[in-house]
């Protein structure tokens, strides 16, 4: 991604955005007119009452108007105590209002009943914008409009003075500070403090912006003008409070502008209010599309995945000591930590790999060295501009977090896809900075840090990694998997996964896997079981006896549980399950590149799906130039090509139920107005059929009488003539192979076997755009699926002892449940990912060292014999061994098993090292090299 390269926000996210904006820029007119009211209620009170002054905005007014409120909170007191009353927000003003109308009141006077109204209308309005969403859809929008508008015209509002507001659209949210009615002197003491500001005179430069907020008379822009470099400057101080405080009143002040929400996102951030800052940078970036925004945004994005993924609580995310990594050392290679440190003294001659291991204690500070970031992006420099795969990536990474280096995700990204791509001499195992730069692109895609996000390429990266051994990558792949993003959504895939990273060592995946065993997601039980929770725990303990608090934390807990609680947790994940994100089929960004290869092949549906994006951009051009006929006539078209995928983007609603006002009997116009506020537009009558082979009319009225009564032959009918002439990725076929499935359920379970089959099979032929495939009730014909399913085979799936078990068992319960196949055993195999990358690195294994040995001695490995052992151990007695399983060993540890007996078949050649290398199969199908 060049500098240059913004990334845009999705158009109906941007308006929702702009919209919330935009009334609470109409609030702010609303809050002038509180304070113009104020101000004159205080005139009357101070007329009333000869020993209180005129209002002078300073601290001695604040004084006497915090005595005639003597019931407000000390928040409020504070906020009005200074006594600038253009910094007052609606609610502080209301207070305001109150108490010098309790003062005007004890002097026998009254106030304006009406405007009294108005005023405490305005105030819950405010409340409740404030207090919700940061996002409006087209009705919230109107309905709160409507509320502030009367209010406004109450005040004595112009029309043409808000007006303009609702009209906004995108390039006219920068909207210029007034300069025509600003004071000289404000000018001057902008350019002073702006001076002062360059020259890094922060202090004196506060001392000038406070000066111009002094000034009588300033308009609200420029007000947050002044705000928004104070706050810049509060920043720079290290003042975040300040600085936070400063910025919220820039919003306050001018709620449209961009750089008030951008500075309000960096305070934010700088207090590690992550949350808080994306909501903010995403506003700046809704209002204004800039490389600046973005980049802030990224950085934000990267510190808020490190809190939420709690790397500081996992043990393998934190800098290992020398002496660990001496350790390590001495176990991957058998030798002393004598023979270690010889090692290390070749190592540290070696100009590439020195430099690396310089690196190293320099970004850790071990080594009898100070951590100094500088001095660590030194070296690795060195070692990457060598060709150091592990360099690359070190390099990259303090790119990507901004340490010792600035932050610059456009050298981040160069760095690491280099260092992935790399094919080091010591081979691309963890460790070699490889796979460990496979991880780091799989998560700036998933995140979108510094580059759109993307799932799909997310999703290579972390394949590649996984290739390498590297386990966290396997653990992120697996929760793609379970939410069907960029990869098929397969909670059985998604287990697997996270079996194969907590084999590898990742705590954060053990946790993952436990939880797993414990909701039966994708572990092949249709409930969780004794042995499902046994293994769960497990995991747990494994996990926290690698010092994952976390993991440490959840064993506690469950320790202390009954088996009614155990059982009950687990009928709670089971009924509610987790929201998942539903993928949104007209992302251009994330499908167009798939959808297009597709038509190229002669898809029928993907050519529909490329029309309507053509459609649908012809008519955001048209909004863009406020041709509204050409955009009814693009949109018009793109609903006629499929309504049920088409949703009117949010800033056309407005466009097209004002042109229905005008235009009522222009076609183009009648269909987006339909679609626009139709729910259901379905006539089922068969006295309607005009194209009795049209696929829409089919699946409406197979629809529609499913919804009558999906008991019916004529339902099931309906249902079959509509699959009859679809092609086999319409994207309604398996919604009707899933209905089919609700009709048999009831009286043959033979066809309802079937009919969900042919359900998840016509998944697997859908277009990219529209998976995770999203079903009503689909995770209840998964269940009683499953459930079939083992009836079958026989096995037994249904818990005992508690009736009220088998009561909740009726109900909606969520369960894994993926492509059927005749052969379980078989099925099992194919999904299981351990066992094709054993294989794959075993027989890569065996080739480079028969390779090695032709090299080196002219013979083949399979000449080599193992000299005859002096003193070899008499084996034990068979019956004197005790059996165990490779589940019931800790994979994440070397430990001799004396007194055990493992029984497996061995599933690829064999070959000789210093022992006998090959793959082996135990009797529950698990694996191991």
């Amino acid at each position: 991604m060049s500098d240059s390269t913004v990334v845009q926000m999705d158009s109906d996210k941007q308006e929702r955005i702009v919209n919330h904006c935009r009334i609470l820029q109409l609030l702010e007119k609303g809050s002038t007119e509180l304070h113009r009211i104020f101000r004159e209620r205080w005139s009357n009170y101070h007329m009333l009452n000869g020993v209180v002054n005129e209002w002078n905005d300073d601290e001695e007014s604040g004084k006497e108007l915090v005595k005639l409120c003597p019931s407000a909170i000390q928040a409020f007191k504070d906020n009005l105590q200074h006594g600038k009353v253009d910094l007052w927000d609606i609610t502080a003003t209301n207070q305001a209002i109150q108490g010098v109308s309790k003062g005007i009141r004890n002097f026998g006077s009254q106030t304006d009943k009406k405007e009294d109204n108005a005023i405490n209308a305005l105030k819950d309005v405010r409340n409740n914008v404030h207090h919700g969403k940061s996002e409006l859809s087209e009705e919230q929008f109107t309905k709160y409009w409507n509320k502030i508008v009367p209010i406004l015209t109450d005040f004595g509002v112009k029309a043409s003075e808000y007006e303009n507001v609702k009209n906004m659209k995108f390039g006219q949210v920068e909207m210029n500070v007034d300069t025509k009615n600003t004071k000289p002197e404000f000018g001057r003491l902008k350019n002073k403090a702006n001076e002062l500001f360059k020259s890094e005179k922060y202090k004196e430069a506060i001392e000038v912006y406070d000066q111009i907020l002094d000034l009588p008379g300033l308009l609200p822009n420029n007000q947050a003008l002044i705000f928004s470099n104070r706050s810049a400057t509060y920043l720079l101080l290290k003042d975040k409070l300040m600085a936070e405080r400063d910025a919220e009143w820039a919003v306050q002040l001018w709620p449209c502008w961009w750089r008030g929400y951008y500075r309000l996102g960096r305070a934010q951030a700088a207090r590690e209010q992550w949350s808080k800052a994306e909501d903010s940078l995403n506003k700046a970036l809704a209002l204004n599309s800039n490389k600046e925004v973005f980049h802030e945004l990224s950085i934000v994005r990267t510190k808020k995945g490190i809190s939420s993924r709690q790397e500081h609580l996992n043990p393998a995310q934190q800098p290992k000591s020398q002496e660990e990594d001496i350790e390590e050392v001495c176990s991957r290679l058998g030798i002393s930590k004598e023979q270690s440190k010889k090692l290390m003294k070749v190592v540290m001659s070696s100009p590439k790999y020195g430099n690396i291991i310089r690196g190293h204690k320099y970004r850790d500070g071990i080594g009898g060295v100070e951590q100094d970031y500088a001095k660590a992006a030194l070296y690795y420099g060195k070692a990457a501009a060598d060709g150091e795969a592990e360099g690359m990536y070190n390099l990259g990474r303090l790119y990507h977090h901004g340490h010792g280096v600035p932050v610059d995700f456009k050298q981040s990204l160069y760095w690491l896809v280099k260092a992935a791509e790399a094919k080091p001499n010591t081979g691309t195992r963890t460790g070699s900075g490889v796979p460990e730069a496979q991880h780091l692109l799989g998560i700036k895609y998933s995140e979108g840090l510094g580059v759109k996000k993307d799932f799909r390429a997310a999703a290579e990266w972390y394949k590649k990694a996984i290739e390498n051994a590297f386990g966290a990558s396997a653990n992120n792949l697996a929760l793609l998997h379970m939410n069907g993003q960029g990869v098929e959504k397969s909670s059985q895939k998604g287990f697997e996964y996270h079996k194969l990273a907590a084999k590898w060592g990742d705590t954060a995946a053990m946790c993952n896997l436990a939880s797993c065993y414990f909701s039966a997601n994708g572990s092949g039980s249709a409930f969780p079981t004794k042995e499902d929770n046994a293994e769960g725990m497990k995991w747990l303990q494994i996990a926290a006896s690698k010092g994952d608090l976390l993991a440490a934390q959840d064993l506690e807990r469950r320790k202390k549980m009954t088996p009614d609680e155990t059982m009950f947790e687990s009928l709670q994940r089971l009924i509610f399950p987790g929201m998942s994100e539903e993928s949104d089929p007209l992302d251009q960004d994330q499908y167009r590149k798939f959808v297009k290869e597709a038509a190229k092949k002669g898809s029928k549906i993907a050519q529909r799906h490329l029309d309507i994006w053509n459609n649908l951009n012809t008519s955001m051009n048209a909004f863009k130039k406020n041709d509204y006929e050409a955009l009814v006539a693009a949109l018009a078209n793109a609903i006629r090509l499929d309504f049920q995928v088409v949703k009117i983007p949010e800033m056309f609603h407005r466009v097209i139920n004002e042109r229905i006002k005008t235009h009522p009997k222009d076609h183009d116009t009648i269909t987006c107005y339909v679609r626009l506020n139709s729910k259901k537009s379905v006539n089922c009558n068969d006295d309607c059929w005009i194209y009795p082979k049209s696929l829409r009319f089919l699946y409406c009225r197979a629809i529609a009488l499913c919804s009558l009564d999906d008991k019916t032959p004529r339902s099931l009918k309906a249902l079959d003539d509509f699959l009859a002439i679809a092609p086999e990725d319409h994207d309604k076929v398996p919604a009707c192979y899933y209905r089919k499935a609700f009709y048999y359920l009831r009286n043959d379970k033979i066809k309802f076997l079937e009919a969900y089959e042919a359900g998840l099979a016509s998944e697997k032929k859908q277009l990219p755009c529209f998976l995770p495939y999203s079903f009503p009730r689909k995770d209840l014909l998964e269940r009683v699926y499953l459930l079939e399913k083992d009836k079958q085979s026989g096995k037994k799936t249904t818990p005992t002892g508690n009736d009220l078990t088998a009561v909740i068992l009726t109900f909606k319960i969520k369960t894994i449940l993926e492509e059927s196949q005749s052969n379980p055993s078989l099925n099992s195999i194919l999904s299981n990912p351990l066992r094709k990358i054993l294989i794959q690195k075993h027989r890569q294994a065996f080739v480079d060292l028969q390779k090695d040995y032709n090299d080196k001695k002219n013979t083949t490995l399979l000449q080599q014999t193992v000299k005859n052992l002096p003193n070899t151990p008499k084996p034990p007695r068979l019956i004197s061994l005790k059996e165990i399983t490779l589940k019931e060993m800790n994979p994440t540890a070397d430990k001799v098993y004396d007194g055990y007996i493992l029984e497996g078949r061995i599933l690829e050649w064999s070959y000789l090292m210093t022992g006998i290398a090959t793959i082996i199969e135990d009797k529950n199908g698990d694996v191991e090299r």
